[in-house]
């Protein structure tokens, strides 16, 4: 009885299809079709590298990370709207591991037709970490 139950825990954790990718930059990321799959979110800049991705295909859960030039940030977070909600920012800061001071870190929702994530922002250093889906306790994105 303890085979089967063992058998059936590696086949259901053999189903599981994460992809982990990691792409040196975004024309990396487009020739490998990461861009036309969806899994590079459009408010990506061209101009970012050090991507990494880590997509569920199961669940559609995402979490990626990646860096871009500093002056680039007004203008990938200019359609966001800033988290208000600290305690589901914190967890989404946390889980960047970003765990010494978050300043000057800035969290947003980015809201898109399927699903809404957050996406957190160095602004210093141009180090980003986007994650969806987010439970955030009231829809920032069906403000407005």
């Amino acid at each position: 009885m303890r085979a089967i139950a063992i058998l059936a825990t590696i086949a259901v954790a053999a189903c599981s299809e994460v992809k982990d990718e990691r792409y040196a930059d975004y024309e990396t990321a487009r020739l490998a079709g990461a861009i036309k799959r969806g899994w590079i979110p459009a408010f990506v800049p061209q101009d970012a590298y050090a991507l990494h991705d880590i997509h569920d295909l199961d669940s559609n859960a995402q979490t990626l990370s990646f860096r871009l030039p500093t002056s680039q940030i007004p203008e990938m977070v200019r359609a966001m709207t800033l988290a208000e909600d600290a305690a589901t920012a914190e967890r989404v800061v946390r889980a960047a591991g970003w765990t010494e001071s978050p300043a000057p870190v800035v969290v947003y929702a980015v809201c898109a037709q399927e699903r809404s994530g957050a996406l957190v922002v160095n602004e210093r250093t141009g180090a980003a970490f986007y994650q969806a889906p987010v439970a955030w306790p009231s829809d920032p994105c069906s403000a407005g």
